[in-house]
């Protein structure tokens, strides 16, 4: 691994995602994900506090285009990153039930309040339980207010994000990323 592939290790991604930037083919598809990539990136790099979510059918790259973002972060500019799912965060809050002398759930969500890019995937694999829906309004709020940029991956479709995130983070969303389909065939 290169120096930076070590360092989106370290920042969470999955290895497999890591080696596939090393490797990305030259196909029709592979290039209309690329050109999607270049414009999540740049909303990243000339917008502060961007919230925004990539959204679609399983197989079409939404992880991959996670990693790449931030591969293309790291090479340009000095951020912390993290990348997680949301049931990482949502275990890592519960682990903290029953246990007085370890991480309060105060001390989890600072954590993840953190970096100055977030990337929480697998977004829609939730139950969806108003205590879920609270903790994780709760984080995205407090980067949103703080002006952290955030990243969500999704397998709804754009009605079912919409409605799965709740009607004041679409606003938020609305003015201060987008919400971005892969609506290409599986590359699986």
């Amino acid at each position: 691994m290169t120096a930076l592939q070590s360092k989106l290790a370290e920042c969470g991604f999955p290895k497999r995602h890591i080696l596939f930037l090393a490797q990305i083919p030259s196909t029709p598809q592979s290039d209309t994900w690329l050109a999607k990539g270049r414009v999540i990136c740049d909303r990243y790099t000339q917008w502060l506090g961007s919230t925004c979510a990539i959204i679609g059918l399983r197989g079409t790259g939404k992880t991959q285009l996670a990693t790449y973002c931030a591969y293309q972060l790291l090479q340009n500019i000095d951020r912390t990153i993290r990348y997680c799912t949301a049931m990482d965060f949502l275990v890592d809050i519960k682990s903290t039930f029953g246990h007085r002398d370890g991480p309060t759930e105060s001390s989890v969500i600072a954590e993840y309040a953190k970096p100055s890019f977030l990337v929480i995937d697998e977004f829609d694999k939730r139950s969806e339980t108003d205590w879920e829906n609270n903790l994780l309004f709760y984080l995205l709020d407090r980067r949103y207010r703080s002006m952290k940029d955030t990243l969500l991956i999704s397998n709804h479709g754009p009605r079912n994000f919409a409605t799965s995130i709740g009607d004041s983070l679409v606003s938020r969303m609305n003015e201060t990323g987008s919400i971005y389909t892969c609506d290409w065939e599986s590359f699986r």
